[in-house]
């Protein structure tokens, strides 16, 4: 269901950027839309931010991808991203509706959910 965008040759937890979690987590309150840039890549995506995470000593944020930049197509589907990889969080007037099917239950998330969307 997900797609992980994973760092290269990462050893041991990776360094939390609470600035970061911070913004995603005010996002997610809100139910509203950002513009995420993630490290070594040349372009923005437009996300919809779910739930952040800890898994194995990284932190991640998962949800919907609207847009990739780089892409002309439609690139829209889950996807998941190291939290310490992303270098730009913008974010913007746009909200979203959760999807209904989504749930912070799965065993994937554990019990180390360090925010999440309120479906309603």
């Amino acid at each position: 269901m997900f797609e992980t965008i994973k760092s290269k040759n990462r050893t041991g937890p990776a360094p939390r950027r609470t600035d970061l979690e911070t913004t995603l987590c005010e996002a997610i309150r809100s139910k509203t839309r950002v513009r995420l840039h993630y490290k070594n890549e040349g372009h923005f995506r437009t996300f919809e931010p779910y739930i952040i995470y800890e898994s194995a000593g990284r932190i991640l944020v998962a949800g919907v991808q609207i847009k990739d930049d780089s892409r002309t197509l439609s690139t829209s589907g889950w996807q998941e991203f190291e939290v310490d990889r992303v270098n730009t969080i913008l974010r913007i007037r746009e909200t979203f509706r959760p999807d209904p099917e989504f749930s912070p239950f799965r065993a994937k998330f554990g019990k180390n959910v360090i925010c999440v969307v309120d479906r309603i």
